[in-house]
C-alpha cells in the first residue's frame, strides 16, 4: 500500500501480484491492483480485476464504480448499471462521483430528467457542489432561461474560482444577446487564470498543457467585443490568442485534451491558417495551409487554400489552388456540389484580378450550365461585370456591333430576375 499511496504503481502492482498469488480471493489487493493498472492505463487489466473483485465480493461498491467509469464510453448500457448498483449499495457523499458520471451518461442519451435527478441528488449530499450546479444549468438553458442562470450563478457564489461556470454562464448570455454580461464573465474567467499558478507557468511554456482553456478565454472575449463592435479590442483579443496558441506544443494538436469541453482555441490548421490570416501573417497562414493540403488533399482545404493567396495578392498561385479544387470535385463521388460552384467564383474572380477577362467569362458560363435549372443570380453578375471590364476600352459603335448575348447588360438583368433586392446588380447596371 507505501507504493500504492505514493503514486509508484509498477512496484504497487508487483506487489499486489505476489500477495494475490498467494491468497488469491484478497478482495482489497485486487481492487487495488486494478487501480494501479487504472492509473497506467492498462485498461484491460483493470477491468479484469475489477470483474473478479465483483466475484469475490459482490457488495463491493467501489469496484462497481471503477468498472463503470472505465465502461462509461465503449459499453453505456452497462456502466449505467454498475454505476446503479454502486449507488444501491452506498448512496452516500463517498460516492457522489456515481451521481455526477452517471448524469453524464443520461446526457449523452438525452434522458435528461433521469440526469436532472441524478445532479439533485448530488445538491442533496452537497448543496453548494459547483460542477453539479454547473451541469445542471446547461440542461435548464434548453427549458428555462431564469433558472438556467441563477443556476450559474449558485455555482460561482459556490466557487468564485471555478473558470467552467463563468464560461458556461458567458455563453449563455452571448445566446441571449446580453453582450456586455458576456464580456463580463468572459473577463472575469481571464482574470482568474491570471490569478492562478498555472498562468504563471504557462509564460515559461508548461501551462498551456495544465490549464487549455485560458486560450480559449480570450478568444471568447474577442468573439463578445467583436459583437459588440469594440473592433481594435476584438483585434488585440485574437492577436493575444494566436500568440498563446504559438506558445503550446507542436504535438498536442495530436493529442485529445482531458478538458474538450469549452475549449475554444484555433486548434485545427484552418482555424489556425485563418487566425494568422486575419493578423495578415500570410506567409504563416499560408504555410499552414499548404501542408495541410499535402496532408489532406480535399476539395475544401484547396478552396480555403485559394482564398488565403487571394487576401495575400498572390492570384496566380490562387488560380491554381481553385482548379485543383474543380479537379478534385470532379473526381469525387461525393457530392461536392456547393464546393464546386463556390470553386468556379472564386476562380472567376481571381482571373479578373489577373486581368484575363476571357477565361473569367468562360469559367462562368461553365458554372451556369452546370447550375441548370437553379442558375445563381452571383454567376450572372459576375459574368456581367467580367464582361463590362473585357469591353471597357470599347467604343460606343463596338459596344452596338455585339451580339445580345456577348453584351453585359443581359447578365445583369438576368441577375437582378433571379435577384430582384441585389443592390450590387443595380450599381453595376447603373454604371454601365
Amino acid at each position: 500500500m507505501y507504493y500504492f499511496n505514493t503514486n509508484n504503481y509498477d512496484y504497487a502492482i508487483s506487489d499486489f501480484t505476489e500477495l494475490l498469488k498467494r491468497q488469491s480471493d484478497h478482495v482489497s489487493a485486487r481492487l487495488h491492483r486494478g487501480l494501479a493498472y487504472f492509473y497506467v492505463e492498462y485498461y484491460q487489466e483493470a477491468l479484469a480485476d475489477f470483474s473478479a473483485t465483483l466475484h469475490y465480493d459482490p457488495s463491493n461498491w467501489s469496484a462497481y464504480y471503477h468498472r463503470a467509469c472505465l465502461l462509461r464510453t465503449c459499453n453505456p448500457n452497462q456502466a449505467l448499471k454498475d454505476f446503479s448498483v454502486s449507488l444501491l449499495i452506498n448512496p452516500e457523499y463517498e460516492n457522489v462521483g456515481a451521481y455526477l458520471h452517471r448524469a453524464l451518461i443520461y446526457c449523452k442519451q438525452n434522458q435528461f430528467d433521469e440526469a436532472i435527478a441524478d445532479y439533485e441528488a448530488v445538491l442533496v449530499l452537497d448543496r453548494e457542489h459547483a460542477p453539479a450546479l454547473c451541469n445542471l444549468a446547461i440542461i435548464y438553458m434548453r427549458t428555462n432561461v431564469q433558472k438556467a442562470l441563477q443556476l450559474f450563478s449558485r455555482a460561482i457564489e459556490a466557487e468564485p474560482t471555478y473558470v467552467r461556470a463563468y464560461f458556461c454562464r458567458a455563453y449563455f448570455y452571448s445566446q441571449i444577446n446580453q453582450l456586455q454580461q458576456a464580456y463580463s464573465d468572459y473577463t472575469k474567467s481571464k482574470a482568474i487564470c491570471l490569478r492562478s499558478i498555472e498562468y504563471i507557468i504557462l509564460v515559461f511554456f508548461i501551462v498551456y498543457h495544465m490549464f487549455p482553456d485560458q486560450n480559449g478565454a480570450m478568444v471568447l472575449r474577442g468573439n463578445m467585443l467583436l459583437a459588440m463592435g469594440r473592433l481594435d479590442e476584438a483585434s488585440f483579443c485574437v492577436e493575444v490568442a494566436a500568440k498563446l496558441q504559438s506558445l503550446s506544443d507542436p504535438e498536442e494538436e495530436n493529442t485529445p485534451s482531458a478538458t474538450a469541453s469549452m475549449k475554444m482555441s484555433a486548434s485545427s490548421p484552418q482555424q489556425q491558417a485563418i487566425v494568422h490570416s486575419f493578423l495578415e501573417q500570410y506567409d504563416y497562414a499560408l504555410t499552414i495551409m499548404e501542408r495541410e493540403c499535402s496532408y489532406h488533399p480535399t476539395a475544401a482545404n484547396y478552396r480555403m487554400l485559394g482564398t488565403l493567396r487571394i487576401k495575400a495578392k498572390r492570384f496566380d498561385e490562387a488560380r491554381d489552388a481553385f482548379e485543383k479544387c474543380i479537379q478534385v470535385c470532379s473526381n469525387s463521388s461525393a457530392n461536392q456540389t456547393a464546393e464546386l460552384h463556390g470553386a468556379y467564383l472564386d476562380l472567376s474572380k481571381c482571373l479578373v484580378q489577373l486581368k484575363r477577362y476571357p477565361q473569367a467569362v468562360d469559367q462562368l458560363t461553365t458554372l451556369l450550365k452546370i447550375q441548370q435549372p437553379n442558375q445563381s443570380a452571383e454567376a450572372y453578375l459576375q459574368r456581367g461585370l467580367a464582361k463590362m471590364r473585357m469591353y471597357a476600352k470599347y467604343t460606343p459603335q463596338e459596344l452596338a456591333k455585339l451580339s445580345p448575348n456577348r453584351k453585359p447588360l443581359l447578365d445583369i438583368n438576368k441577375a437582378l430576375v433571379i435577384e430582384p433586392k441585389s443592390a450590387e446588380a443595380y450599381l453595376a447596371r447603373a454604371a454601365w
